[in-house]
């Protein structure tokens, strides 16, 4: 784990990391030309392997298209969105389907706490510590 600024983070397999106060943990995205292919996403929707772009600024990121947090709800039988977002100039735009206190609302990135900073450095397997009640995606 590499911290890359106060916001960013990456993954020993090169995926950039970000907190997400409304789920409680972070969320982890392959970018275009940093992430190695082998570890782009797939769905089933979508099989075909995809990443995100990124503007290069490290502080105050950009990250493009939005990102869409979802699993498969097994009661309700369909696919239930937990967050959904896009990354701005450093700025989270949560949409309207997220499925936490957030939604609707635009709030800057967090900073990595310090004293979880060394912890990242050190380990690719820390989890932030998720706030109470916080959808399990």
């Amino acid at each position: 784990m590499t911290m890359l600024s106060p916001v960013l983070r990456q993954s020993l397999d090169k995926r950039y990391q970000f907190l997400c106060e409304g789920c409680g943990g972070w969320h982890d995205i392959p970018i275009h030309g940093v992430t190695d292919p082998k570890h782009f996403n797939k769905t089933k929707k979508n099989p075909k392997p995809f990443a995100w772009h990124f503007s290069g600024t490290l502080d105050k990121p950009t990250i493009r298209p939005s990102l869409l947090t979802s699993y498969y709800d097994d009661e309700k039988k369909k696919e239930v969105t937990c967050c959904h977002l896009f990354v701005t100039n450093g700025e989270i735009q949560f949409l309207g389907d997220c499925g936490h206190h957030l939604a609707g609302k635009t709030v800057p990135m967090q900073v990595w706490p310090a004293d979880q900073i060394k912890r990242a450095n050190d380990s690719d397997a820390w989890v932030f510590e998720a706030r109470s009640g916080a959808p399990k995606c």
